[in-house]
C-alpha cells in the first residue's frame, strides 16, 4: 500500500534543506524524528525532485524507501522541462529503487537523440529553480558553466562586487555548442585604473588562479605581463540636447587576463557612470521578489538578441530577443553601437547557420554612400 504524502509537517523545510544539502545524514535524523515521533509524514515528488537534479543517488534511494515518488504527470512535466538530461533523471530515479522501466529508459533516450539542437539547448528551457552545485544553490542550468568560470565569479562578488556577472559570448557559445574565445565579466569600475587593477590581482590571487604572463609591445621592445594595459571604449553614448546633458555616459575599461590551468581569456568590464551606478544599486536589493538582477540590467544593453545572456552567480538570464534567435536560428540587431559591425562579423564565422535579420544584414554590409557631384567639372564621383 502506497505511504501517505508529506502534510505540511513541521519538519518540511528542514528535510529540504537536508535534501538540496546533500546531508543524509540529516535526512535520516529527519526521518528517526517521524519514526519516534509516531508521526505520519512521508517526503514528497518536491524533495526528491531536488535529489534526482543533484544526481544523488543514496539521497534519492532514502527518500524511496520513506514513500517519495513522482507520477506520470511528474515525469512529463520533468522531461518537458530538461528534454536532453532527461534520461539521466530517470537513471538516477531507476538506481534509486523507484520503478523506472528499461522501456521507459530506452524511450527517453531515443527521444532525446531526435530532439532539434535549438530544443536541447539548456539556456531556453524553463526556469527549474536552483540546485547545490559546488557548495551554493544556483540554477540548475548553469551547471553547464565550468567551474573556474563560477569560481572567479562568486569571488569578484565576495570581494566587494555583489554586482558582478558573467555576460555575452562565452555563454551564448557555451550553450550554443560552439567554440570559445574569451570570457567576458562586467563589474561596476572601483574608482580608477590603479584600483582596477589591484582589484584584478588580489581577486585573482583570491580565487587560485595562476594568472599568466603576455607579451605585450612597448615601443621598440617587448615586455612579458600578468595585466597588460587596459583599452578604452564608451558603452553608452552621453546623451546631450543643446549645452544640457540628459544622459551621462557610461565608459569601458577592459582587461584582457589570462588565468587557470586551461589559460582561458578573461576579458574584464569595468562599467562608470549611469550603467555602473545602476548594476551596483541593483546588486544591493535585498533578493526578494520583483527584484532585478544586474545581470537582467546588462543583457539589454548588448547589441545583439544572440547575445543577451548572462548569469549573475545565481540564476541565468536571457531576453525574449535570445529565446527567439536561438529558437529562429537568427541574428537580430537590438542595440546598434560603434562595435557592432566587428563584433557581427565574427558571430557569423561561428553561426553560418543562422540567419541576419534586415538590421543586421544592413550593419554587416552597409549600403554604398549614394554618388555626389564633383566640385571640379561638374562630374560626378563617389567618395
Amino acid at each position: 500500500m502506497a505511504k501517505p504524502p508529506l502534510r505540511n509537517p513541521p519538519y518540511a523545510d528542514a528535510l529540504t534543506n537536508s535534501v538540496a544539502a546533500k546531508d543524509i545524514a540529516g535526512a535520516r535524523a529527519h526521518f528517526d524524528r517521524v519514526l519516534w515521533g509516531d508521526d505520519d509524514q512521508r517526503p514528497t515528488w518536491a524533495q526528491l525532485k531536488i535529489a534526482v537534479l543533484n544526481a544523488d543517488v543514496p539521497m534519492a534511494r532514502l527518500l524511496v524507501t520513506w514513500g517519495a515518488r513522482a507520477t506520470a504527470d511528474d515525469l512529463a512535466a520533468l522531461q518537458k522541462s530538461a528534454p536532453k538530461k532527461y534520461p539521466e533523471y530517470l537513471q538516477t530515479l531507476r538506481r534509486s529503487g523507484h520503478g523506472i522501466s528499461p522501456k521507459a529508459l530506452r524511450d527517453s533516450l531515443a527521444a532525446a537523440a531526435k530532439l532539434p539542437p535549438e530544443e536541447a539547448n539548456e539556456s531556453i528551457q524553463p526556469y527549474q529553480g536552483r540546485t547545490l552545485i559546488d557548495g551554493g544553490h544556483i540554477d540548475s542550468r548553469a551547471e553547464k558553466l565550468p567551474r573556474e568560470w563560477r569560481q572567479l565569479l562568486h569571488t569578484m562578488q565576495a570581494s566587494g562586487a555583489p554586482e558582478a556577472l558573467i555576460g555575452g559570448g562565452a555563454l551564448r557559445d557555451l550553450f550554443n555548442e560552439r567554440s570559445i574565445k574569451d570570457v567576458d565579466i562586467f563589474l561596476q569600475s572601483r574608482g580608477s585604473e590603479k584600483k582596477n587593477r589591484s582589484f584584478l590581482e588580489k581577486t585573482f590571487a583570491a580565487a587560485a588562479l595562476p594568472v599568466h604572463r603576455q607579451r605585450v609591445s612597448m615601443g621598440y621592445s617587448d615586455i612579458a605581463t600578468e595585466f597588460p594595459e587596459p583599452s578604452h571604449g564608451t558603452f553608452i553614448q552621453r546623451v546631450s540636447r543643446g549645452y544640457a546633458t540628459i544622459r551621462a555616459a557610461s565608459n569601458s575599461e577592459a582587461w584582457t587576463v589570462i588565468a587557470g590551468q586551461n589559460k582561458t581569456e578573461y576579458n574584464i568590464v569595468f562599467i562608470d557612470g549611469p550603467l555602473g551606478d545602476a548594476l551596483a544599486k541593483a546588486a544591493r536589493q535585498p533578493h526578494a521578489a520583483g527584484r532585478v538582477s544586474p545581470a537582467a540590467l546588462m543583457i539589454k544593453h548588448f547589441d545583439f538578441g544572440l547575445c543577451q545572456i548572462a548569469f549573475d552567480g545565481a540564476d541565468l538570464h536571457t531576453t525574449a530577443a535570445y529565446q527567439q534567435d536561438v529558437k529562429k536560428k537568427t541574428i537580430t540587431l537590438q542595440k546598434e553601437n560603434g562595435t557592432a559591425a566587428s563584433h557581427l562579423q565574427r558571430i557569423v564565422k561561428k553561426y553560418p547557420d543562422f540567419k541576419l535579420c534586415p538590421d543586421s544584414e544592413r550593419v554587416l554590409n552597409p549600403p554604398k554612400p549614394a554618388p555626389r557631384r564633383s566640385s571640379g567639372y561638374g562630374g560626378w564621383s563617389s567618395y
